[in-house]
């Protein structure tokens, strides 16, 4: 977990332990994909719109952002990433939306989900990956890891 943001304090403890179960119910997802090295990068509009800009050519700021980045090595091909969260927009949305907390929650699932091959640029698509991150957010709330994760005060 990387923080580059400093719109608000986080719970860096929790946080790791919400980032756990989403890549453990990933990797339940993907059996026969190896991942390796995944980082969480928290950051606000002006650090997320910079890189939308240069990897994207989209000149805004977005909730989340993941980068996969395939290698082989002698056991075959393993996937590190990078999944950028935007935490200025997780306390803009959140309040029409169950909470910043929740909206944080909801971004990391969708960048994990987007590594299981997913992809929203269609309909179908943004309906199945709703419709699994909406389970991942269910799980992770039974394991007491979607509240107070941010700390605005």
């Amino acid at each position: 977990m990387v923080n580059k943001q400093k719109i608000c304090h986080i719970n860096s403890v929790k946080l790791k332990k919400l980032a756990h179960s989403f890549l453990l119910q990933l990797a339940r997802l993907t059996p026969d994909v190896s991942y390796g090295d995944l980082s969480f990068i928290l950051m606000d509009d002006a650090g997320i719109t910079e890189l939308n800009l240069d990897y994207l050519d989209h000149a805004f700021a977005t909730d989340v952002l993941t980068f996969p980045y395939l290698h082989n090595s002698l056991t075959g091909q393993i996937i590190d990433a990078e999944i950028i969260v935007n935490i200025q927009r997780a306390l803009a949305e959140g309040p029409k939306h169950g909470g910043a907390s929740r909206e944080l929650a909801l971004y990391m699932a969708h960048g994990c989900d987007h590594l299981s091959g997913l992809n929203d640029d269609t309909l179908n698509g943004m309906h199945q990956m709703r419709i699994r991150e909406l389970n991942w957010l269910r799980n992770a709330r039974k394991a007491n890891l979607t509240t107070s994760l941010l700390i605005t005060s």
